[in-house]
């Protein structure tokens, strides 16, 4: 015959309903997730956002994303969901992990930063143009031919191997 159940102390069965609620909670964040991942995909937004509390409510996200053929990325505690036609540009990303928001004001912010760097990498090129860029060619020697600035490696490896007759003892 089956044992009857051995009787459940208060703190077990305490825990018990603690696991419930944590479940059922879970189920429903599921379910709200579904539904909002399911109205995105038919509507024309870029993203959407979701604030994730804890790991698995993140991994909830991603995966439903991911069955619906979406992307999903996260930045601190928030999780966004991009379509696949929509994928964020770096700058964009950049300001999401700074704890920024993406809205035009920031897009500008970050086109005219963008715009600086390159006017600034450009203006250090022409500067660097007199100084030669590392592998590139020595004049020419007697012959006409370009010589490559590698004429010293194989004195340097066999000074870090040793003398050729130091390997046959």
């Amino acid at each position: 015959m089956d044992k009857p159940a051995p009787p459940t102390t208060i703190k077990e069965r305490m825990e018990i309903k603690e696991q419930r609620e944590i479940r059922d909670e879970s189920r429903q964040f599921r379910k709200s997730v579904i539904e909002r991942i399911g109205q995105f995909v038919k509507d024309d937004r870029a993203y959407i956002e979701f604030e994730a509390r804890d790991y698995s409510q993140y991994m909830a996200v991603h995966d439903i994303a991911a069955s619906a053929g979406l992307v999903s990325l996260l930045f601190g505690g928030q999780s966004v969901v991009y379509k696949k036609q929509h994928y964020p540009s770096a700058d964009e990303v950049e300001a999401r992990m700074n704890g920024e928001g993406w809205n035009e004001k920031i897009a500008q912010k970050y086109a005219e930063k963008s715009k600086l760097l390159v006017a600034q990498k450009q203006c250090d090129k022409t500067s660097n143009a007199a100084e030669p860029e590392p592998g590139a060619t020595k004049p020419k020697n007697a012959k006409g031919m370009a010589r490559p600035q590698t004429a010293g490696i194989k004195r340097m490896a066999e000074a870090i191997e040793g003398p050729p007759d130091a390997k046959k003892k």
